[in-house]
């Protein structure tokens, strides 16, 4: 088993060898400094003509990188991102030092704003190519030591408010891990009854009850319950309580919405048996449900979201350069090196990224398997989307104030760099707010904030936007559409169009915005469990007549089967009894009771959705089947990588938004007849009907 850079292979348990890190930073120092030499020079010696051919060409250059595939392997890929870093520094070299002019005193706010603004942007769009260098995929290294060797398990499920059948399906697949079983323990960390709880009489009673549902569940499960005093530092705290209750080598930490596979020890603890150093293997967050965005593509496309970017991508980029962190959940870490720094961080809220930081600073070592190993659900709501993230910009901007990565000790310069973004990068809500507001700076107000003619505009911003667009295709293309980063945080390139062009970059932010609703104007949630894209064959059997047909499943939840019959008239009845067959990726073969509900006949097969039937015991093998492989979640990340269409995701977000506008102008419209109806003393015709969006 080996790990795989761009062009170069290394055994799973060493790190990047001294040399060649030696090596590739000194390149990189010297390609920086030709870099910044060539733009000196650019700007000194050569005609505005000899500018604009430059940028031009450059570009080009670029484009024709692009174009090539083996420019994805080393050396050839950091040439690609050196000439990319070429046109952004450039760029920005060129708006300090030809382009703020003093015009006057509210001017020079604007414009101040809107260049600091780029500075961040541009800032983030460097480092996120020093980050993506060379991204670093270890696949998976399972354990050859003995069995006797191998260190001992504690499996943390901590829980706060969330239903007992969540919790319930967690802790169940997390028994079912493969992993001996004499070394493997797995532990519900309840902070929904702890003492102080119970002892509340307002809460005391759901405390208690919930207190005696958990255990009499762990109980059942066969797996260990803890609790506390208090509910202090959160989760943090919990995890801690938990460290000094337990003793295994390893603890792996599952949130209790996060379900494991069974195969998620076999592909992560032989990193530690061979690396002493290492404290922490993350593997991915995959989730299962759709995001508000990615309900409103449901019929449209497949297409990759937020958390695949930074998981499939970034992250095994951070892994190049040793700096891949601790993320919350679906991680193993070592007992004896969170000991050494008093357990879990607890200064920030982002307790994960903070411990992290700290282990790195002692010199201890970390790996991402970029292999999803779990699946969970993410936030169904808009409000609950926007609290995730503000609480995620919150803990990342305390620990760049009270830990900051660039003055801490024990970090290399190339970790300092990776947790200087993480952290620098929360800060975008400002500099996309100054882009918002921009163009009104200028043509309601009439203020002077960017100082270009056409030709600079064509030598300079026209190059690196371009250039921009083609780079993060290039970087994240298997894992982010074209321009949905922009429906997340919004463009900043857009907005460097010079005045003369203003009002058509007026209009396409208009558009955006409208976009930007659509995007996430909520769907109601319905589904008591979400179904789940799968492949593989399948035999139904009806009771009724002991007839066996040949099937395809097309998706799976914990509560039914959807499957194709290659007959548009097969011998199924609605609301009979059948038997269904089916098997793995690992080979383990399933037979579930299942009673059809539908049937949808087409002209050479027939769709069927049928209800899963089970007891308490094919309940767990349920769980196995439809949460513990693998596979499953790499199929589903293939089939996002491949989605296309663009421009029908952007059309359906624009007709979104538009829908969206038309209902909050009905509401208010409603709102302001019934007040004058009722000035006016005339009973009101029109039902009020509020807007579909959730205020956060």
């Amino acid at each position: 088993m080996t790990t795989v850079t761009a062009d170069y292979e290394l055994p799973s348990h060493e790190h990047i060898p001294v040399r060649m890190f030696v090596v590739n930073s000194l390149f990189i120092f010297f390609a920086a400094g030709s870099l910044s030499y060539w733009m000196y020079s650019a700007e000194k010696f050569l005609s505005s003509f000899e500018r604009l051919a430059l940028g031009w060409l450059a570009l080009g250059l670029v484009y024709l990188l692009y174009r090539m595939d083996w420019t994805r392997l080393l050396p050839w890929r950091i040439i690609f991102i050196m000439l990319t870093a070429f046109l952004g520094l450039r760029y920005l070299f060129w708006r300090t030092f030809e382009t703020l002019y003093y015009t006057g005193p509210l001017d020079v706010v604007g414009m101040s704003l809107l260049y600091f603004a780029e500075v961040h942007a541009i800032t983030l769009h460097i480092l996120s190519l020093f980050i993506n260098i060379a991204p670093l995929d270890r696949g998976v290294d399972k354990a050859e030591a003995p069995l006797e060797e191998h260190p001992t398990v504690d499996v943390y499920i901590p829980t706060y408010n969330e239903g007992e059948d969540i919790i319930r399906i967690t802790a169940t697949a997390a028994t079912q891990i493969h992993y001996p079983k004499d070394k493997l323990r797995v532990y519900l960390l309840d902070d929904g009854a702890t003492q102080a709880r119970r002892a509340n009489p307002a809460l005391s009673e759901a405390a208690w009850k919930r207190h005696y549902d958990l255990r009499r569940m762990a109980k059942e499960l066969g797996v260990g319950y803890l609790t506390r005093e208090t509910n202090s530092h959160a989760k943090a705290g919990n995890i801690n309580h938990a460290l000094r209750q337990t003793d295994g080598d390893l603890v792996l930490v599952l949130d209790c919405d996060h379900v494991p596979t069974r195969d998620i020890l076999q592909h992560t603890v032989g990193h530690f048996v061979r690396d002493s150093k290492l404290y922490l293997v993350q593997t991915p967050h995959f989730f299962i449900n759709p995001t508000p965005v990615e309900k409103n593509l449901q019929d449209v496309s497949d297409v990759s979201v937020e958390n695949d970017m930074f998981f499939r991508i970034i992250h095994a980029g951070l892994d190049f350069w040793n700096a891949s962190y601790f993320c919350g959940s679906a991680a193993l870490l070592r007992r004896a090196h969170l000991e050494e720094i008093g357990g879990i961080a607890t200064s920030t809220i982002t307790e994960d990224a903070e411990t992290s930081l700290l282990l790195h600073s002692k010199g201890y070592n970390s790996a991402y398997v970029n292999r999803p190993k779990v699946c969970g659900l993410s936030p169904e709501t808009f409000g609950d989307y926007v609290t995730q993230r503000t609480r995620w910009a919150q803990g990342m901007v305390q620990l760049f104030i009270l830990k900051n990565a660039l003055t801490l000790k024990g970090l290399s310069l190339a970790q300092r760099i990776c947790y200087f973004n993480s952290s620098f990068f929360w800060f975008f809500g400002l500099s996309r707010f100054i882009f918002y507001i921009a163009p009104a700076l200028f043509l309601i107000f009439g203020l002077k904030i960017y100082h270009a003619s056409l030709p600079q505009v064509a030598a300079y911003a026209f190059p690196y936007v371009l250039c921009t667009v083609m780079v993060m295709d290039f970087l994240y293309g298997k894992a982010r559409q074209p321009f949905f980063s922009e429906i997340y945080e919004s463009v900043q390139a857009l907005f460097l169009i010079p005045a003369i062009v203003a009002s058509f970059w007026c209009v396409f932010n208009i558009l955006l915005a409208l976009t930007s609703l659509g995007a996430f104007w909520e769907k109601k949630q319905v589904r008591r469990h979400h179904r789940i894209a799968a492949r593989g064959d399948a035999v139904v059997t009806t009771s009724r007549s002991g007839r066996s047909m040949d099937a395809r499943l097309e998706d799976v939840s914990l509560t039914g089967l959807s499957f194709w019959i290659m007959d548009p008239k097969p011998d199924l009845l609605p609301n009979e009894d059948v038997n269904v067959a089916v098997t793995d990726s690992y080979g383990e073969s399933y037979a579930f009771r299942a009673r059809v509900r539908r049937i949808g006949r087409r002209k050479t097969k027939a769709f069927v959705g049928t209800e899963l039937i089970y007891n308490d015991a094919e309940f767990m093998q349920a769980v196995k089947f439809v949460y513990g492989d693998s596979q499953r979640w790499i199929d589903s990340w293939a089939g996002k990588s491949n989605a296309k269409g663009t421009d029908r995701l952007l059309w359906s977000f624009l007709v979104l938004g538009l829908g969206a506008q038309r209902d909050i102008l009905a509401f208010y419209f409603n709102r302001l007849y019934r007040v004058v109806a009722r000035l006016l003393h005339i009973q009101p015709a029109m039902a009020e009907r509020p807007p579909a969006m959730v205020t956060p």
